[in-house]
């Protein structure tokens, strides 16, 4: 997602400066530890999909929602979305 907005937003490095490297293991975890380190206040960001909303709605975090370019949602965008890839 992160090498899909440096396309849509015409910039270079978005992966670099929020998560180093898009394989790095030590920065993938389950949703239930990323809901944990963001509770405790051990990460800043972290992203989720839309149904996965559920569990934060009374915690008082921010959520935004991707535009389609980014979000991966649209199958019409398929070309678009495969000019990047990831390996974890």
């Amino acid at each position: 997602m992160l090498k899909l907005a440096d396309i849509y937003y015409g910039t270079k490095g978005i992966l670099s400066r929020v998560a180093v490297t898009a394989n790095n293991i030590h920065q993938i975890f389950t949703e239930q530890t990323l809901e944990s380190l963001l509770e405790e206040e051990n990460v800043d960001i972290g992203f989720f999909y839309e149904g996965e909303r559920a569990w934060g709605g009374d915690s008082g975090y921010q959520f935004i929602s991707l535009p389609t370019h980014l979000d991966m949602s649209d199958i019409n965008l398929s070309t678009y979305y495969h000019q990047v890839s990831y390996y974890a």
